[in-house]
């Protein structure tokens, strides 16, 4: 069964303009009473884990979110600010807000870079968004995923598949043609993306994951989580996760055109499994 990307089933599903605009209310309604909970609730407190996830797509965010819910510490809101339903007008506060909203209970959220800078029309500063979720109590989580070519591939199958998210083991065939010098051109925004959060977060108290080391392998989960759950001081549970490993083939089996890729990736240094 694939499990389908939600913001693909909400325009699929609200084709309508009264739905989209029944949609737009209810979302706006939920994004005022945040903002209520951030001026009148409660301020974050040593006793609370509400966990901020911060990384790029297809680095293994949905999965870390997912296997700390699965403990049942945790309440996932998922990409709070992505910009597909509409754009949040005062992240910090909408993010701080959710938080502030639960008396009891941790939140877990999920951050892109892209959310906070390019796909906003009014820009905040990461730096300044991810300082203020830690003054406030949240303990944040950087998710890198250090073989950039796989993740930029991964982005394109996903693409491909039509769902970025799959919950059996059965086998898919995608068979994929990409022209070099865009795939390079992406490979470089991503390498330069994840630089940019290094720097930022080189000042800002973070627990580090990477997607080879912590997530790719389902024998990793219980390792990772367990250290994030006792950063925050939180009892150790046992993990799980429906979500499964969408691309199980080699990048031979998948680009018709593999070595022009690796000679283009292989002339700006990068070093892949590709």
């Amino acid at each position: 069964m694939t499990v389908r990307n939600p913001i693909a089933t909400f325009l699929s599903t609200q084709s309508l303009p009264f739905l989209r605009a029944r949609t737009w209310v209810v979302l706006r309604v939920y994004e005022v009473a945040a903002y209520a909970a951030d001026m009148f609730g409660a301020r974050g407190t040593a006793d609370k884990g509400n966990v901020l996830i911060y990384g790029q797509g297809r680095s293994g965010t949905t999965l870390l979110e997912d296997l700390l819910c699965s403990t049942g510490h945790f309440t996932g809101h998922h990409e709070v600010l992505n910009t597909v339903t509409r754009e949040v007008a005062w992240p910090e506060r909408f993010v701080r807000g959710l938080g502030r909203r639960r008396r009891s209970g941790n939140l877990v959220v999920h951050v892109k870079p892209e959310h906070l800078c390019q796909s906003r029309k009014r820009p905040v500063s990461p730096g300044g968004f991810l300082q203020t979720m830690l003054d406030d109590g949240w303990t944040i989580v950087h998710v890198e995923r250090i073989d950039v070519p796989m993740q930029v591939l991964s982005k394109y199958i996903a693409k491909a598949r039509g769902a970025w998210h799959k919950s059996d083991n059965s086998d898919e065939v995608v068979r994929l043609h990409i022209p070099a010098q865009e795939f390079l051109a992406k490979c470089k925004r991503c390498r330069s993306t994840l630089e940019a959060e290094r720097k930022i977060l080189d000042h800002i108290p973070h627990i580090r994951v990477t997607y080879e080391g912590d997530l790719e392998q389902a024998s990793m989960h219980q390792a990772v989580v367990d250290r994030i759950v006792d950063e925050i001081g939180l009892e150790r549970r046992p993990v799980s996760t429906l979500l499964k490993k969408i691309n199980r083939k080699s990048s031979a089996e998948i680009l018709t055109n593999i070595h022009e890729i690796r000679s283009a990736i292989t002339e700006i240094g990068l070093d892949s499994a590709l």
